[in-house]
């Protein structure tokens, strides 16, 4: 049996009608998602020119990971994927590259929405002695391309310790399916850290979710945002998210994680957590450990 929501569509303001101060008010503070819109260059920070013409002439070598699902991943050529003419790779998400480790002359262009920070993100600090954060988050930018043919990110998930995200959208359109952090009693949450929703992603981004395996699934509030080239999209804390293209044409997206004063308590207490269990597994074996609250996605996020 299948069921359908009702959708509610994330609002969208302009880039350069709000301050700081009040998108710290009205979205941060409230962990409230918005669409910014209009945010080119040099009034915004999404950079039109980083497209896929650009990384084919740039980059066309550059050998690079390509999830085929959420157990296997398969090692091309940036060039080969983004001719998107192999039906296989087409099926692949090219996702959650760093760019200041693999594109690093891109990475020194990117600028953070200023926008969403009143006064620091703190992220570009170094953190407490003993709990020092990657360097690579002081610049966290992540580069995702993907083709409609791509089932779209492999699962529904909050991300890493609490953080704030946000994503630039270059090219394409990019649809973002979200939840509130209220609806996690609703999306079969699993593993150590319940941060992963078992509701299968494919199904969430089609509409087919069935109601007989996932009754609870139909009480959640589903929200959507598409993002058009030049929006900024702002993912608050743990909030539930996953992404799909929409467009015929293919979508390349810069994103990142930050931490401001709304997030920062709990943000300080999940990466404590994460660190000090970290430091328990380096130390040898012992019986049983409790696990971590933060999940890290990317090699520079376990230094």
């Amino acid at each position: 049996a299948q069921q359908r929501h009702d959708p509610i569509l994330v609002p969208r303001i302009k880039y350069t009608s709000i301050t700081p101060e009040e998108f710290e008010q009205k979205y941060s503070a409230t962990n409230t998602p918005i669409i910014l819109g209009d945010a080119f260059e040099p009034e915004g920070p999404v950079p039109l020119q980083f497209d896929l013409k650009f990384f084919k002439e740039t980059y066309a070598n550059e050998l690079v990971p390509l999830d085929l699902n959420t157990l296997s991943e398969k090692v091309v050529k940036l060039g080969d994927y983004i001719e998107f003419s192999d039906e296989e790779m087409n099926k692949g998400y090219c996702r959650s590259l760093h760019t200041a480790e693999w594109f690093p002359d891109v990475n020194k262009h990117l600028r953070f929405p200023k926008v969403m920070v009143n006064p620091v993100n703190y992220l570009t600090q170094p953190g407490q002695p003993g709990f020092e954060y990657p360097e690579a988050w002081s610049r966290w930018f992540e580069l995702f391309i993907s083709n409609r043919d791509c089932i779209g990110f492999p699962f529904l998930h909050q991300d890493m310790c609490a953080t704030h995200a946000f994503s630039m959208q270059v090219q394409g359109i990019k649809r973002f399916v979200l939840f509130p952090p209220s609806d996690s009693q609703y999306l079969y949450t699993f593993g150590n850290t319940g941060t992963r929703s078992a509701v299968p992603h494919a199904e969430i981004v089609t509409s087919s979710v069935s109601a007989t395996e996932f009754p609870l699934y139909y009480k959640a509030s589903l929200h959507i945002a598409d993002l058009r080239p030049g929006d900024v999209f702002f993912c608050p804390s743990n909030w539930w998210h996953t992404t799909v293209v929409k467009s015929a044409e293919p979508s390349v997206t810069f994103g990142g994680n930050y931490v401001d004063n709304s997030n920062k308590d709990e943000f300080l207490s999940k990466w404590r957590e994460y660190v000090s269990v970290r430091n328990l597994v380096a130390s040898g074996p012992f019986p049983s450990s409790p696990p971590p609250t933060c999940r890290a996605n990317s090699k520079v996020c376990m230094p």
